[in-house]
């Protein structure tokens, strides 16, 4: 044999898993030659490569119950290019619930149907925001008044997204020689009373101080209470 000459000897991931037609040519020393076909089917058996990507965790503010995050960028390496497809998960542009954990799940593909697969979390936590309630406006009252009531509204766990509880409404009273007050409240209702009474013959002021307590608790600089006031004056009145 005096010389073989191939129509071609070089492959692509462009001839990837579809017949491609080789001529084979063989020469003697004394010019005679012949020639066969061959068909030749590349395949591609090496994996792509996927870095594994670090769990996210963020915290964002009371009150925001969804966040969009700095998506990880994957890193992927293959001979002949990949597909990406997203398996589990809400992906680049989702928005990431509050107090949750989500599992976010890629899939790499190449064209030779060889696969590889990254997994990682996103948790977005958050702090506890105060608890709330309407603010109580100054009363006056004359001296020796009735008995009467002061509204308690809007009394909430504040703007957080994961539902809490109050715990508690507590009460003080700066001059119980001027009033005495009565609570009247269930815990984790929106709603209460305070019956005060004006005490026979006194005058004066007295500070009303209300501190609502919920569950939330203080991690990460969370707040759970919350204080109000509001001042109840008592007129003086000529005992003629």
């Amino acid at each position: 044999i005096g010389d073989v000459v191939l129509s071609r000897q070089l492959f692509t991931c462009a001839d990837l898993a579809r017949p491609n037609e080789v001529t084979m040519w063989v020469y003697d020393h004394s010019g005679n030659k012949s020639s066969c076909k061959s068909i030749i089917t590349v395949h591609d058996t090496i994996k792509p490569v996927i870095t594994p990507v670090a769990n996210v965790v963020v915290t964002v503010p009371p009150g925001k119950c969804t966040t969009k995050i700095d998506y990880p960028v994957l890193h992927v390496t293959d001979n002949c290019g990949v597909y990406l497809e997203k398996l589990e998960g809400l992906g680049a542009d989702g928005n990431f619930p509050v107090g949750a954990t989500t599992r976010e799940t890629w899939k790499a593909t190449n064209p030779g149907g060889s696969s590889a697969q990254v997994s990682f979390t996103v948790t977005v936590n958050t702090t506890n925001g105060a608890p709330v309630m309407t603010q109580v406006p100054d009363v006056t009252v004359p001296e020796d008044a009735a008995v009467f009531e002061v509204s308690l509204s809007g009394i909430s766990y504040g703007p957080d997204c994961v539902p809490q509880q109050i715990l508690s409404l507590d009460m003080t009273n700066s001059n119980p020689s001027l009033i005495s007050i009565e609570k009247i409240y269930l815990a984790g209702e929106a709603s209460g009373k305070l019956k005060i009474t004006p005490l026979k013959n006194m005058n004066g002021e007295a500070v009303v101080t209300l501190t609502l307590k919920d569950n939330g608790g203080t991690a990460n600089g969370g707040v759970d209470t919350s204080v109000f006031t509001f001042k109840v004056t008592v007129t003086p009145v000529n005992d003629v």
